[in-house]
């Protein structure tokens, strides 16, 4: 099946669905339907076939997922931040998309930094790649404690 019929024909039922026996031929499983589905939505774009879903989200069904070389180098660049970052995560009570662009943004105006040089190494850190949907999509999705495992293992 092509990109296009995945994005544009199939409801977002249709392809959480489809992608199942994939994802269950990659030894992957999901918490809940409705995990499936967001998962689905948040990287309907970026996978052109049934077949590519479990490895290009991969990093959402599980905790082992390989780390890019460039998205490796983002995460050591950007340590200094996320130790910093970190507690602040862990703090954080409103686990909202708003909530911890707010949080981000904030912190990145607090160092002097632009945005990306926190998001990204973040983005690394809990996904393996600087290629997903949104953080703050990834943050939601992956829950407050699975993100701050993540980043702990990343940290240590």
């Amino acid at each position: 099946m092509n990109g296009k019929y995945i994005r544009e024909v199939l409801s977002l039922e249709e392809v959480a669905e489809r992608v199942k026996p994939f994802l269950r031929e990659a030894g992957l499983s999901w918490e809940s339907e409705a995990y499936l589905r967001r998962a689905v939505e948040l990287m309907r774009p970026r996978f052109d076939t049934l077949k590519e879903f479990p490895e290009k989200a991969r990093y959402l069904f599980t905790e082992d997922y390989p780390m890019a070389e460039k998205a490796q180098r983002k995460l050591e660049e950007g340590l200094p931040l996320l130790k910093e970052l970190y507690p602040r995560l862990r703090a954080q009570e409103e686990w909202t998309e708003a909530a911890l662009e707010a949080l981000l943004r904030g912190f990145a105006a607090e160092k002097g930094v632009k945005l990306g040089q926190v998001a990204q190494p973040l983005r690394a850190a809990l996904t393996g790649s600087l290629e997903t949907p949104g953080l703050f999509e990834i943050l939601t999705l992956l829950g407050k404690e699975r993100a701050l495992r993540r980043l702990e293992r990343a940290l240590a």
